[in-house]
């Protein structure tokens, strides 16, 4: 179980840091930090990260045989302590430093439901459209630490799933 974690504490943290670094660089560009194009280009930073961190796992502790379910445990606990890591960091950042940028993000929200009222009604419905409207209000730092917390595990586990698949080794058999 140590080798997990020293695997996990090593790329988790640099990850999550990294995530964090890009966060901060995209809100200082003058970007939407919370939902815009280079702030959904944190994926290859994270997938990149689960990756090496599978990688480094398996040269470092496995020499013969490294198996799918060891990649995946591996890239699990990678992609929890950075979601953990870049997500907390995250909220403390748009709660405490800059708190102006999540009322920033709402008003955008607002704008695009606006904008795009005719089309989302036809998508959808008047209730679904005006419930939609009604819930952007209740848009929090916390609830978008949470939304980012739960979508990098979701990406964690494809990107594990995928490195593991990959970086699987199987031990030769004599025939």
């Amino acid at each position: 179980m140590n080798k997990y974690l020293n695997t996990t504490l090593l790329y988790g943290i640099f990850g999550g840091l990294a995530c964090f670094v890009w966060f901060i660089s995209v809100y200082y560009s003058g970007a939407n930090a919370f939902y815009s194009f280079p702030q959904k280009l944190v994926i290859l930073v994270q997938g990149t990260v689960v990756y090496l961190g599978i990688r480094y796992h398996r040269s470092k502790y496995s020499t013969e045989e490294f198996s799918f379910a060891e990649g995946i445990f591996t890239g699990l606990c990678i992609s929890l302590a950075l979601s953990i890591i870049s997500s907390l960091f995250m909220y403390i950042f748009s709660q405490y430093i800059h708190p102006e940028m999540v009322a920033a993000h709402v008003e955008e929200l607002k704008k695009y439901l606006l904008l795009n009222k005719e089309e989302l009604i036809k998508q959808s419905s008047v209730e679904v459209y005006e419930g939609n409207f009604k819930n952007v209000n209740g848009v929090t730092a916390y609830t978008l630490m949470l939304d980012e917390l739960i979508w990098k595990m979701i990406r964690g586990l494809m990107f594990s799933i995928l490195a593991s698949l990959t970086l699987r080794r199987q031990k030769e058999s004599a025939v």
